[in-house]
Order: C-alpha cells, then sequence, then structure tokens
C-alpha cells in the first residue's frame, strides 16, 4: 500500500505498479542485488546494514522528518508518511478486570532492558498506546487502509 500511495503522490498512474512480496528483508535484499527489483520498501532495520555497506542507496523514509540520516519523502516533496506499528491483542471475551493485568504486564515489558536492547537493535521507536488512543489509531489506520486501497485501485490477492 505505502508504495502506491509514494507513486500516486509522486504524481504517477499507481496501477504501473507491480508489486512483488517477499517473505523477508533478505530476500527482498538479494532480488535488489540480482538486478530483480528497481525498488524496494521495507523497515529501515531490514535495510541499515546494506545501506551502512553501500550495497543499497537509501531514497526516502515514510516518517514525517528524517530518521536515521535519511530524508524523509515529504521533505523531498514526496506528500506522504506511513508508520509501521505492532499492538498486543486479545479475544473480545476478555473482561476489563482480566485486560488490566495483562495490559500492566505489557506496559512493564516496554521498559525493561530486554525491550530496550530489541529497540536499539532493531532501529524501532518505541510508542505506548492504550484504551481510547490506541482505539483512535487503529480506526484511523484501518480508514486510511480503505481510502488507500479504493483510490488506488489495489485488489485483494
Amino acid at each position: 500500500m505505502f508504495a502506491a500511495m509514494m507513486v500516486r503522490a509522486a504524481g504517477l498512474d499507481p496501477t504501473s505498479l507491480v508489486y512483488k512480496p517477499f517473505s523477508s528483508g533478505a530476500d527482498v535484499l538479494a532480488a535488489l542485488a540480482a538486478g530483480q527489483l528497481s525498488a524496494a520498501v521495507s523497515g529501515y532495520g531490514e535495510f541499515k546494514d546494506a545501506i551502512a555497506a553501500g550495497t543499497v542507496r537509501a531514497l526516502g523514509i515514510s516518517s514525517k522528518r528524517a530518521s536515521y540520516g535519511i530524508a524523509s519523502l515529504t521533505e523531498q516533496g514526496v506528500k506522504v508518511e506511513l508508520a509501521n506499528w505492532r499492538g498486543v491483542f486479545a479475544g473480545a471475551a476478555l473482561s476489563e478486570p482480566q485486560a488490566v493485568p495483562l495490559r500492566d504486564a505489557v506496559q512493564r515489558a516496554t521498559l525493561h532492558a530486554s525491550w530496550k536492547d530489541a529497540l536499539a537493535r532493531n532501529s524501532w521507536q518505541s510508542a505506548w498506546a492504550t484504551g481510547r488512543e490506541f482505539r483512535e489509531a487503529i480506526e484511523l489506520d484501518e480508514s486510511l487502509a480503505r481510502v488507500m486501497v479504493h483510490l488506488l485501485h489495489l485488489k485483494a490477492a
């Protein structure tokens, strides 16, 4: 979806985009090295070693502002941004009294040294949200995805 958003924001036809899915960043890097791809979209953490080694050139990052020494696409005139995040979910039958200790445990885990090490090792940025803030973020992302899928004429496989 982000590749199509970027192509459209650059004034090009997103239906001309050829999307090739890969199961890992390593597979994407191998395809780039073999000349099978013109460009690729992935998380910084998966490409940072190749960028540092000079085998891959970072063209832009999808955040609002430059990160990791890479100019954002927005800063380069391509007005598009998209964040990649993860959440922890439980079944709808879980009561609020049951959810409280689980939520507290996850929040405590985000303060643990092993989590902080994982953030640094993978070049992730921490973002903690619960309750209304988290629900609103999910609703916004779902709305954006529906609109983008429609506008970009994307089809589900």
